[in-house]
């Protein structure tokens, strides 16, 4: 009752006003610098292939996320070297290699990779992260052809048997879904009820979304459609042929999904992806026997039923440096 006559009150309005401005002003400042909302990394259209980061350094709910003009979660690069010392790698992949916003930029595989590679070499080394979430071979080709190879002198490429079948179809994406914002919110608690709280309000009512847009799950198989396979496969070779046109050394590093064939059988678009790599003659490396090796030590390397936490980025880079020090000693 008491609350009730203060409300009938002018000041009661007064002070019921300002105690809800103070409850913005904490959940605000607890949103943004305590679990460090309302700076998401932003994007922006690529009429090439389809989308790209922009650049800059983001704080992101702990995480470091740094991205260079080149729309690579790397460090700053030329187009070409500037020392003749200096040994490049590049690496190319989608949301796996990434990390996604979750992951820390000094925790990725390539960010491990650079500065090992550096330690062991003694030399300036650089190493580029060309690697968005969904991108597949066309994606990664369409970059290449439009800036390059930056100099490499290996090329480290990561696709999983899905990638068979993801081509480029250039839907609105940037600054329609969530993960995909084009412009900072104002507030970062607007930021965490539109993309956090407000969807899994709308989930416990709305159906689950359908599968991506190039793979339908179906039990332990997987149905694709086939003439995105047919132009995913072509573009896959087309990449490896680019890549090794220089007589630089390239691989392919096959991720297994966790749920299917990282306890299991590969899946038959992996065998697709294999026939295409052996007729480009690139060296092939099953990260699947890598993962499993760190999981009978004790320690699982997925984050989820395709990505990599901290420690499958760990043996990622492991399996990279090695074969990085090969491929230059051989040559």
């Amino acid at each position: 009752m008491a609350l009730v006559s203060i409300l009938k009150s002018k000041r009661g309005w007064a002070t019921a006003a300002g105690l809800l401005v103070v409850l913005l002003a904490c959940g605000e400042g607890v949103a943004r610098w305590g679990v460090g909302l309302g700076d998401p990394p932003l994007m922006e259209v690529d009429e090439r292939y389809e989308y790209r980061r922009q650049p800059g350094v983001y704080l992101r709910v702990g995480k470091e996320i740094r991205g260079n003009g080149y729309a690579m979660r790397s460090d700053p690069v030329t187009p070409t070297k500037t020392d003749p010392r200096e040994l490049r790698v590049l690496c190319l992949g989608d949301s796996v290699l990434n990390g996604g916003t979750v992951t820390d930029h000094a925790d990725l595989a390539p960010t491990i990779l650079q500065q090992q590679l550096a330690e062991r070499l003694g030399r300036p080394v650089w190493v580029g992260n060309v690697s968005e979430g969904s991108w597949g071979p066309g994606n990664l080709l369409a970059y290449t052809r439009a800036h390059g190879w930056f100099d490499a002198d290996a090329v480290v490429i990561l696709l999983s048997s899905h990638d068979a079948g993801d081509v480029m179809n250039f839907k609105p994406m940037v600054g329609v879904n969530l993960d995909m914002p084009d412009t900072r919110p104002w507030l970062a608690l607007q930021e965490g009820v539109q993309r956090y709280l407000w969807p899994r309000i709308t989930a416990w009512w709305s159906p689950p979304e359908g599968p991506p847009r190039h793979v339908v799950a179906r039990g332990s198989d997987l149905e694709f459609d086939q003439s995105r396979v047919q132009q995913g496969l072509k573009e896959f070779g087309e990449l490896l042929d680019a890549a090794a046109a220089e007589g630089r050394p390239v691989v392919w590093l096959a991720h297994a999904e966790a749920l299917v064939e990282y306890p299991g059988d590969w899946l038959p678009a992996h065998g697709w992806m294999r026939t295409v790599a052996d007729a480009s003659d690139t060296e092939v490396l099953d990260l699947r026997e890598m993962m499993r090796s760190a999981a009978r030590r004790g320690v699982e390397p997925y984050r989820d039923q395709i990505h990599l936490n901290e420690t499958g980025q760990e043996v990622l880079a492991e399996v990279m440096l090695e074969w990085v020090t090969d491929a230059i000693t051989a040559e």
